[in-house]
This record gives structure tokens, C-alpha cells and sequence, in this order.
């Protein structure tokens, strides 16, 4: 099991979510939910896994300074076992040093070539966080 960092929410998924499982946090319009992706992300980066962040509705400079108000120091896990993929950043012109930038970031084959090949880099068994999946489907006109 995969321990979210949440107590309650691991409690009603009885020890966490079950590894090779996907977990998606719902959100209203309006509603800041993104937090609860990043607190399942730094916990899982705390606990010495790997990870990969896929930053859509922000650049992770900034994003990682945000975090910081709850104590999670995502910049300490930047590196090997940890890899953000930034599709915010190249859509404004900008290059943001965190983040690897994704090409083509409005084609939905962009993001799964990315994927997989920093998932080779960090090993298969990591946890993979999208910030905003409505914003890949906005930019991909999956909707």
C-alpha cells in the first residue's frame, strides 16, 4: 500500500492505495485541490521512493515556493529519484531550471512519450502526479 500522507483519507482507503492503482483527487471549479497530490507526492518522496511531477497550471519554481507554507521542501528531492516534467513553462515562453520542458505540450502523445521515458530514468515503481489532468485536457481538446 502507498500511504497518501493524508490519515484520514489512508484510514478509508484501509492503509493507503494499493500499488499499480491510480488515485484521482476531485475538485470544484474554484477549489484549490491540488494540494492533496502534493502532500501524496512529498510523503512518498519523504519515504525515500521516486517520483515524477507534471506541472501543467504552473511553473515549478514558483509552485515549490507556494509548498513551502506547509513545510514540504520539494526542492531537496529534485534530482535522480525525482523529475519534473513542466508543460507550463515553454506554453508562456519561459524556461523554469526545475523542470525538464515538455514539446509539444498541446499534442496528448507528448505527454506519454515524457512520461515514459523519465519513468525509465527513475525506475518503473514510481508515483506519477499531475497537477491539473483538466488542463492536459483543455490543451489536448480532450474535452
Amino acid at each position: 500500500m502507498l500511504e497518501t500522507g493524508i490519515p484520514k483519507l489512508d484510514d478509508l482507503l484501509g492503509g493507503g492505495m494499493p500499488k499499480g492503482r491510480s488515485l484521482i483527487y476531485y475538485a470544484y471549479p474554484g477549489v484549490e485541490g491540488r494540494v492533496f497530490g502534493m502532500q501524496t507526492l512529498y510523503n512518498h518522496l519523504k519515504n525515500h521512493h521516486s517520483g515524477i511531477l507534471l506541472t501543467t497550471s504552473c511553473s515549478p519554481t514558483p509552485l515549490f515556493k507556494e509548498l513551502r507554507e506547509f513545510g514540504w521542501n520539494f526542492f531537496a528531492y529534485v534530482g535522480e529519484k525525482f523529475r519534473v516534467i513542466d508543460t507550463y513553462s515553454p506554453l508562456i515562453g519561459i524556461r523554469d531550471e526545475l523542470g525538464i520542458p515538455m514539446d509539444e505540450p498541446e499534442v496528448i502523445e507528448s505527454y506519454t512519450l515524457h512520461l515514459l521515458r523519465e519513468m525509465e530514468e527513475v525506475g518503473e515503481q514510481t508515483l506519477v502526479v499531475v497537477d491539473s489532468l483538466s488542463t492536459i485536457m483543455d490543451l489536448c481538446g480532450c474535452l
